[in-house]
């Protein structure tokens, strides 16, 4: 089961169980939602290479 996701739309971190929002402060999520964005070009373009190398042109998809 899912249990954190970065909103790329809202460039934050959102966890999504109950306890991992409570097993950490606000710090914490502020912290990483930091870091993912500065890692979200790269994951972007590592998605658009594996794309173009498997011939997929649409839809939609998630690591």
């Amino acid at each position: 089961q899912q249990f954190v996701q970065y909103d790329s739309d809202r460039k934050e971190m959102i966890p999504r169980q109950r306890w991992v929002k409570e097993s950490e402060g606000p710090e914490y999520w502020e912290r990483e939602t930091q870091t993912l964005r500065g890692w979200e070009p790269v994951g972007k373009a590592n998605i658009k290479t594996a794309l173009e190398r498997t011939n997929q042109t649409g839809g939609i998809h998630t690591v």
